[in-house]
Protein backbone atom coordinates (compact mmCIF):
# COMPACT_ATOMS: atom_id res chain seq x y z
CA UNK A 1 0.00 0.00 0.00
CA UNK A 2 1.42 3.40 -0.73
CA UNK A 3 1.77 6.04 1.82
CA UNK A 4 1.50 9.57 0.56
CA UNK A 5 2.23 12.82 2.99
CA UNK A 6 -1.65 13.66 2.07
CA UNK A 7 -2.82 9.97 3.59
CA UNK A 8 -0.82 11.00 6.50
CA UNK A 9 -2.14 14.66 7.50
CA UNK A 10 -5.59 12.82 6.67
CA UNK A 11 -4.82 10.20 9.24
CA UNK A 12 -3.17 12.91 11.59
CA UNK A 13 -6.77 14.70 11.33
CA UNK A 14 -8.49 12.07 11.74
CA UNK A 15 -6.88 10.77 15.13
CA UNK A 16 -7.00 14.34 16.30
CA UNK A 17 -10.62 14.83 15.88
CA UNK A 18 -11.69 11.40 17.73
CA UNK A 19 -8.94 12.37 20.45
CA UNK A 20 -10.66 15.36 21.14
CA UNK A 21 -13.84 14.26 20.89
CA UNK A 22 -12.85 11.43 23.16
CA UNK A 23 -11.39 13.96 25.85
CA UNK A 24 -14.38 16.33 25.92
CA UNK A 25 -16.67 13.39 26.74
CA UNK A 26 -14.91 12.10 28.90
CA UNK A 27 -14.19 15.70 30.77
CA UNK A 28 -17.94 15.98 30.47
CA UNK A 29 -19.04 13.42 32.25
CA UNK A 30 -16.69 13.68 35.01
CA UNK A 31 -17.65 17.26 35.86
CA UNK A 32 -20.75 16.38 35.88
CA UNK A 33 -20.10 13.83 38.11
CA UNK A 34 -17.99 16.55 40.31
CA UNK A 35 -20.77 18.95 39.84
CA UNK A 36 -23.45 16.47 41.22
CA UNK A 37 -21.40 15.46 44.14
CA UNK A 38 -20.64 19.30 45.00
CA UNK A 39 -24.50 19.75 44.80
CA UNK A 40 -25.08 16.97 46.90
CA UNK A 41 -22.72 18.22 49.50
CA UNK A 42 -24.64 21.83 49.40
CA UNK A 43 -28.48 20.49 49.40
CA UNK A 44 -28.06 17.99 51.68
CA UNK A 45 -24.73 17.85 54.20
CA UNK A 46 -25.34 21.54 55.01
CA UNK A 47 -28.91 21.44 55.71
CA UNK A 48 -28.70 18.15 57.26
CA UNK A 49 -26.42 19.50 59.44
CA UNK A 50 -28.56 22.62 60.30
CA UNK A 51 -31.55 20.18 61.08
CA UNK A 52 -29.39 18.11 63.50
CA UNK A 53 -28.54 21.37 65.64
CA UNK A 54 -32.47 22.08 65.25
CA UNK A 55 -32.77 18.95 67.07
CA UNK A 56 -31.00 19.68 69.88
CA UNK A 57 -32.16 22.94 70.38
CA UNK A 58 -35.42 21.66 70.00
CA UNK A 59 -34.64 19.26 72.79
CA UNK A 60 -33.21 22.46 75.19
CA UNK A 61 -36.36 23.90 74.58
CA UNK A 62 -38.32 21.74 76.04
CA UNK A 63 -35.90 20.93 78.91
CA UNK A 64 -35.81 24.88 79.84
CA UNK A 65 -39.77 24.70 79.88
CA UNK A 66 -40.29 21.96 81.78
CA UNK A 67 -37.68 23.00 84.50
CA UNK A 68 -39.22 26.39 84.19
CA UNK A 69 -42.88 24.98 85.42
CA UNK A 70 -41.20 22.96 88.00
CA UNK A 71 -40.09 25.72 89.79
CA UNK A 72 -43.02 28.25 89.47
CA UNK A 73 -46.03 25.77 88.96
CA UNK A 74 -46.76 28.47 86.34
CA UNK A 75 -48.22 27.41 82.58
CA UNK A 76 -46.79 30.22 80.95
CA UNK A 77 -43.34 28.43 81.56
CA UNK A 78 -44.45 26.21 79.49
CA UNK A 79 -44.43 28.25 75.96
CA UNK A 80 -41.06 27.10 75.27
CA UNK A 81 -41.39 23.09 75.79
CA UNK A 82 -44.76 23.63 73.37
CA UNK A 83 -42.98 25.31 70.96
CA UNK A 84 -40.00 23.22 70.94
CA UNK A 85 -42.30 19.71 70.86
CA UNK A 86 -43.72 21.26 67.66
CA UNK A 87 -40.66 21.91 66.30
CA UNK A 88 -39.10 18.51 66.82
CA UNK A 89 -41.75 16.96 64.39
CA UNK A 90 -40.94 19.31 61.85
CA UNK A 91 -37.42 18.70 62.28
CA UNK A 92 -37.73 14.95 62.96
CA UNK A 93 -39.50 14.56 59.53
CA UNK A 94 -36.63 16.48 57.58
CA UNK A 95 -33.82 14.65 59.03
CA UNK A 96 -35.67 11.24 58.15
CA UNK A 97 -36.31 12.57 54.50
CA UNK A 98 -32.18 12.14 54.11
CA UNK A 99 -32.25 8.45 56.23
CA UNK A 100 -32.55 6.63 52.80
CA UNK A 101 -29.14 7.97 51.17
CA UNK A 102 -27.49 7.20 54.52
CA UNK A 103 -28.15 3.57 56.18
CA UNK A 104 -25.53 4.53 59.18
CA UNK A 105 -27.55 7.81 59.53
CA UNK A 106 -31.06 5.97 59.16
CA UNK A 107 -29.29 3.50 61.90
CA UNK A 108 -28.12 5.99 64.12
CA UNK A 109 -31.76 7.72 64.59
CA UNK A 110 -34.13 5.04 64.76
CA UNK A 111 -31.50 2.85 67.31
CA UNK A 112 -30.31 5.69 69.51
CA UNK A 113 -31.64 9.46 69.21
CA UNK A 114 -35.26 8.69 68.47
CA UNK A 115 -35.49 6.24 71.44
CA UNK A 116 -33.77 8.45 73.70
CA UNK A 117 -36.25 11.37 72.58
CA UNK A 118 -38.85 9.87 73.26
CA UNK A 119 -37.62 8.57 77.08
CA UNK A 120 -36.87 12.73 77.26
CA UNK A 121 -40.75 13.67 76.11
CA UNK A 122 -42.03 10.86 78.43
CA UNK A 123 -40.33 11.86 81.22
CA UNK A 124 -41.01 15.71 80.47
CA UNK A 125 -45.23 14.21 80.09
CA UNK A 126 -44.69 12.68 83.90
CA UNK A 127 -43.18 15.38 85.35
CA UNK A 128 -45.76 17.77 84.15
CA UNK A 129 -48.65 15.91 85.13
CA UNK A 130 -46.85 15.26 88.80
CA UNK A 131 -46.62 19.33 88.99
CA UNK A 132 -50.54 19.59 87.89
CA UNK A 133 -51.16 17.14 90.95
CA UNK A 134 -49.20 18.82 93.61
CA UNK A 135 -46.36 16.09 93.84
CA UNK A 136 -43.99 18.59 94.67
CA UNK A 137 -41.40 16.34 96.38
CA UNK A 138 -41.74 13.93 93.89
CA UNK A 139 -40.92 16.16 91.45
CA UNK A 140 -38.07 16.87 93.11
CA UNK A 141 -36.77 13.74 93.44
CA UNK A 142 -37.05 12.84 89.54
CA UNK A 143 -34.66 15.80 88.94
CA UNK A 144 -31.66 13.60 88.62
CA UNK A 145 -33.01 11.21 86.48
CA UNK A 146 -34.15 14.14 84.25
CA UNK A 147 -30.57 15.44 83.91
CA UNK A 148 -29.42 11.83 83.38
CA UNK A 149 -31.55 11.51 80.44
CA UNK A 150 -30.35 14.81 78.71
CA UNK A 151 -26.89 14.11 79.28
CA UNK A 152 -26.97 10.89 77.30
CA UNK A 153 -29.05 12.68 74.79
CA UNK A 154 -26.49 15.21 74.61
CA UNK A 155 -23.98 12.35 73.90
CA UNK A 156 -26.09 10.70 71.21
CA UNK A 157 -25.92 13.71 69.37
CA UNK A 158 -22.20 14.75 69.48
CA UNK A 159 -22.43 10.94 67.34
CA UNK A 160 -25.24 12.66 65.70
CA UNK A 161 -22.82 15.65 64.10
CA UNK A 162 -19.48 12.93 63.73
CA UNK A 163 -21.78 10.52 61.52
CA UNK A 164 -22.91 14.44 59.53
CA UNK A 165 -19.62 15.57 59.50
CA UNK A 166 -18.27 12.29 58.14
CA UNK A 167 -20.78 11.96 55.61
CA UNK A 168 -19.85 15.52 54.54
CA UNK A 169 -15.96 14.52 54.84
CA UNK A 170 -16.94 11.66 51.96
CA UNK A 171 -19.23 13.58 49.96
CA UNK A 172 -16.36 16.02 49.73
CA UNK A 173 -13.51 13.84 49.21
CA UNK A 174 -15.40 12.10 46.36
CA UNK A 175 -15.89 15.21 44.80
CA UNK A 176 -12.52 15.85 44.52
CA UNK A 177 -11.61 12.26 43.60
CA UNK A 178 -14.26 13.57 40.51
CA UNK A 179 -11.98 16.37 39.88
CA UNK A 180 -8.24 14.20 40.01
CA UNK A 181 -10.03 12.60 37.57
CA UNK A 182 -10.86 14.75 35.23
CA UNK A 183 -7.19 16.41 35.52
CA UNK A 184 -5.84 13.40 34.58
CA UNK A 185 -8.08 12.40 31.64
CA UNK A 186 -7.42 16.17 30.61
CA UNK A 187 -3.71 15.71 30.83
CA UNK A 188 -3.31 12.05 29.72
CA UNK A 189 -5.54 13.24 26.37
CA UNK A 190 -3.13 15.83 25.94
CA UNK A 191 -0.27 13.45 26.68
CA UNK A 192 -1.49 10.94 23.78
CA UNK A 193 -2.47 13.86 21.24
CA UNK A 194 1.62 14.74 21.87
CA UNK A 195 2.62 10.94 21.10
CA UNK A 196 -0.09 10.93 18.05
CA UNK A 197 1.72 13.80 16.76
CA UNK A 198 5.41 12.81 17.38
CA UNK A 199 4.54 9.72 15.23
CA UNK A 200 2.87 10.93 12.14
CA UNK A 201 5.56 13.27 11.90
CA UNK A 202 7.72 10.38 11.89
CA UNK A 203 5.76 8.77 9.77
CA UNK A 204 5.25 11.58 7.24
CA UNK A 205 8.91 12.45 6.82
CA UNK A 206 8.99 8.37 5.63
CA UNK A 207 6.59 8.97 3.43
CA UNK A 208 8.15 12.06 2.01
CA UNK A 209 11.39 9.74 1.94
CA UNK A 210 9.36 7.08 -0.03
CA UNK A 211 7.32 9.38 -2.35
CA UNK A 212 11.03 11.49 -2.91
CA UNK A 213 12.84 7.37 -3.97
CA UNK A 214 9.23 6.22 -5.89
CA UNK A 215 9.55 9.72 -8.01
CA UNK A 216 13.59 8.79 -8.35
CA UNK A 217 12.53 5.13 -9.42
CA UNK A 218 10.25 6.36 -11.99
CA UNK A 219 12.40 8.73 -13.53
CA UNK A 220 15.26 6.17 -14.01
CA UNK A 221 13.02 3.88 -15.11
CA UNK A 222 11.62 6.26 -17.93
CA UNK A 223 15.13 6.97 -18.84
CA UNK A 224 15.93 2.98 -19.08
CA UNK A 225 12.76 2.77 -21.22
CA UNK A 226 13.49 5.31 -23.96
CA UNK A 227 17.15 4.40 -24.03
CA UNK A 228 16.01 0.56 -25.09
CA UNK A 229 13.41 2.11 -27.38
CA UNK A 230 15.40 4.13 -29.27
CA UNK A 231 17.76 0.82 -29.12
CA UNK A 232 14.85 -1.32 -30.46
CA UNK A 233 14.49 1.81 -33.06
CA UNK A 234 18.12 1.08 -34.15
CA UNK A 235 18.28 -2.49 -34.44
CA UNK A 236 15.02 -2.06 -36.31
CA UNK A 237 16.37 0.08 -38.77
CA UNK A 238 19.59 -1.86 -39.13
CA UNK A 239 17.77 -5.21 -39.66
CA UNK A 240 15.91 -2.87 -42.71
CA UNK A 241 19.26 -2.01 -44.11
CA UNK A 242 20.29 -5.76 -43.99
CA UNK A 243 17.01 -6.81 -45.12
CA UNK A 244 17.85 -3.93 -48.01
CA UNK A 245 21.05 -5.12 -49.04
CA UNK A 246 19.82 -8.92 -48.86
CA UNK A 247 17.36 -8.66 -51.93
CA UNK A 248 20.13 -6.53 -53.60
CA UNK A 249 22.46 -9.11 -53.35
CA UNK A 250 20.17 -11.47 -54.41
CA UNK A 251 19.03 -9.44 -57.61
CA UNK A 252 22.69 -9.53 -58.59
CA UNK A 253 23.19 -13.26 -58.78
Amino acid sequence: MNVTRSNVSLLYVILIIFLLACISISSFVASTNMEAELDSFVKETIPLSSVAENILGDMINQETGVRGFEVTHEEKYLEPYNQGKAQLVQDLEAIARYESHYPSLKSLMEGDIVPQIHKLQDYYESQIALVRGGKTDEVLSRVNSGRQLMDRFRQLHVKLRTEIDSIGTDVYSHAQKTGHYTRIIIAGGGAIAIIIGICCAFVFKRADRAETALRRSEETYRYMAESLEAQNEEIIAQQEEQEQTLEKLSQRE
